[in-house]
């Protein structure tokens, strides 16, 4: 009976072949110092064996605040419209307003170009933490007022005076405070011991004290607040804004996220975690690695999105669904129905399935005999 052995190949034959194909190996090789006669594989080898398995300005800088007071009391905003390629109802409309300016550090003052930026979808992180404050303001102002209550004043002059002082300290507050001075009498503390004799006048004083409340919001300043939040400030130091305008910073910036989702993917435990090495120099090459591997992440998600536009076609990913932006780990999901099958004598055929990615193959560019047919230089892996 012929003994046959089947297992699911996954997406590293693929990412083998981007890899061969992007030249990296090669590189690598040419890079690096080392003598072929003592070393079975290449340092290329080796990494692709190991590869197969524009700014904010921080809120920290007074002119991120100077300049998105400036661009809201000179308006004149320059729309840059709705960004995401994917418009929906609620997509986010930007406008963009550009200042030239100066940001002194330690060693030298440099100029910068910054771009307010307003979109029109406040984060939600920035509307929670708005109402989170706004709700600790009226606690605060709560507090302070009836601490004010609690104090006597002589004459109703000074009791207003004390009013009109802690509303001016909180002028800038969200909420309005509405009160008065309050006659209060009280009575006093006979100045002798005894039973007081029938008909004797009880000893009183008048004191007043401020009545005063939390009034109701001042829905104005809070709007005007929620559409500064909803602002943010970028820096470049590309100061051509003919070539390059306050609109393509923006895209080239909100691009970034693609990079940035990279960087996520690597930092997740089963690509980084505890690693044991003797040197510090082979933690960073390791490093490198890593940064590889998101090179390669990133040009086969490019790949197969670029076909998906280029053929107005969607392409499956598993969950039988289907869609044009495939992000990498979509891609890389979708080669787990590969399934090969070795023969007796080890060679190999690929069993047919229905879940079998055969446009993913094609809009990435690769065949699938990479699955059967192993590479000279790469029989180790």
């Amino acid at each position: 009976m012929m003994s046959l052995r089947a297992f699911s190949a996954g997406a590293g034959a693929m990412i083998g072949q981007v890899i061969r194909e992007l030249g990296i190996v090669e590189t690598i090789d040419n890079l690096v110092k080392w003598d072929p006669k003592q070393c079975k594989h290449s340092p290329g080898a080796h990494v692709l064996a190991m590869l197969i398995n524009i700014s904010r300005l921080p809120r920290a800088f007074r002119q991120e605040q100077e300049v998105k007071d400036k661009a809201w009391s000179e308006g004149d905003w320059v729309d840059a419209g709705i960004l995401t390629q994917n418009r929906k109802r609620d997509s986010a409309f930007y406008k963009c307003k550009e200042y030239a300016m100066k940001i002194t550090t330690k060693t030298a003052a440099r100029p910068y170009r910054l771009i307010v930026v307003h979109s029109t979808s406040l984060d939600k992180r920035k509307a929670n933490t708005l109402e989170k404050n706004l709700l600790k303001q009226r606690e605060e102002l709560e507090t302070s007022l009836k601490q004010l209550g609690t104090v006597e004043f002589a004459c109703e002059p000074d009791a207003r005076v004390a009013l009109e002082k802690i509303k001016r300290e909180n002028r800038h507050a969200l909420y309005e405070i509405s009160g008065d001075a309050q006659a209060e009498e009280q009575v006093l503390k006979r100045s002798r011991p005894g039973r007081p004799l029938k008909g004797e006048p009880i000893p009183t004083k008048v004191i007043y004290r401020v009545g005063a409340k939390v009034g109701r919001l001042k829905e104005q300043e809070y709007e005007d607040l929620k559409l500064r939040a909803s602002c943010f400030v970028l820096i470049t130091n590309i100061f051509d804004s003919k070539a390059y305008t306050a609109t393509q910073v923006l895209l080239n910036y909100k691009e970034q996220t693609v990079v940035e989702l990279q960087f996520k993917a690597i930092k997740e435990p089963e690509f980084v975690n505890a690693m044991f090495v003797k040197k510090p120099e082979r933690l960073e090459a390791l490093a490198y690695v890593v940064l590889l591997a998101a090179l390669v992440r990133a040009i086969i998600q490019r790949r197969a999105r670029r076909y998906a536009e280029a053929t107005n076609e969607e392409l499956p990913i598993p969950g039988k669904r289907t869609t044009k932006r495939p992000t990498a780990r979509m891609i890389l999901d979708s080669f787990d129905a590969v399934i090969v099958v070795q023969l007796p004598d080890g060679s190999r055929l690929l069993s047919e399935s229905k879940l079998f990615p055969d446009k993913m193959f094609r809009a990435l560019g690769v065949s699938p005999s990479v699955y059967i047919t192993i590479p000279q230089e790469n029989r180790f892996l």
